[in-house]
């Protein structure tokens, strides 16, 4: 069950690096794949968790902005990265097995609903994810 739910986190994880790839360098970049593989390979864990942390007050102001399927991705993402380390960390951590189907379902919810959206938004949230913010 511990496996279930890191697996959970890195299945939203691996499709916001295929989109991150895909917004940057495109399908047509497939055929250059390292620059491709470059970008997937460039989002960073702790930068994406981050800018999609809504209790933090300056990136909560930005993702306000964005639709809800992407709010949902990145509610999602923040909370499914922090019951990852407990699972893969902590080894006091116990769950039960509708607790990590709760999990798993998270997932599919979040990835639905980022591939949902319109393009131009998630190239957005892309931007935010990649990206430091500058005043």
């Amino acid at each position: 069950m511990r496996r279930a739910i890191s697996s959970s986190y890195y299945a939203v994880f691996h499709c916001l690096a295929y989109h991150c790839a895909e917004a940057v360098i495109g399908e047509e970049g497939r055929q250059a794949r390292r620059a491709w593989r470059q970008t997937y390979r460039s989002l960073d864990h702790g930068r994406a968790r981050q800018a999609c942390n809504v209790q933090d007050g300056k990136y909560r102001a930005i993702l306000e902005r964005f639709p809800l399927g992407i709010q949902n991705f990145a509610h999602h993402f923040h909370s499914l990265q922090r019951k990852r380390h407990a699972a893969d960390y902590d080894p006091n951590f116990e769950t039960t097995l509708s607790e990590a189907i709760i999990w798993i379902d998270a997932a599919e919810s979040a990835i639905s609903d980022f591939e949902a959206t319109d393009p131009s938004d998630r190239r957005a949230f892309v931007a935010l994810v990649l990206f430091p913010l500058r005043d």
